[in-house]
């Protein structure tokens, strides 16, 4: 999967947790919470289905952000 794809995957999982998302930008460094009407374990749910990754409990408090998210699933990738 590359980055492009990882994004994809993010912003599937955040359209599906989210409600929709609407034409609303999103901004990579603002926590997804404060943009988004997210269910956060929804969120992780797809997340994993969209890209066969499972996230750990202990690492889900770092995937506040898009940025925060694409660089951990990039991470995770190149391991």
């Amino acid at each position: 999967m590359n980055e492009r794809d990882l994004e994809t995957a993010v912003l599937r999982a955040l359209e599906r947790a989210a409600g929709g998302l609407g034409d609303r930008p999103i901004e990579p460094e603002r926590p997804l919470e404060e943009q988004f009407d997210l269910d956060r374990d929804r969120f992780f749910a797809v997340l994993a289905r969209e890209t066969g990754i499972d996230i750990p409990m202990a690492d889900r408090p770092k995937l506040v952000t898009l940025s925060a998210c694409l660089d951990y699933l990039s991470g995770d990738l190149s391991a």
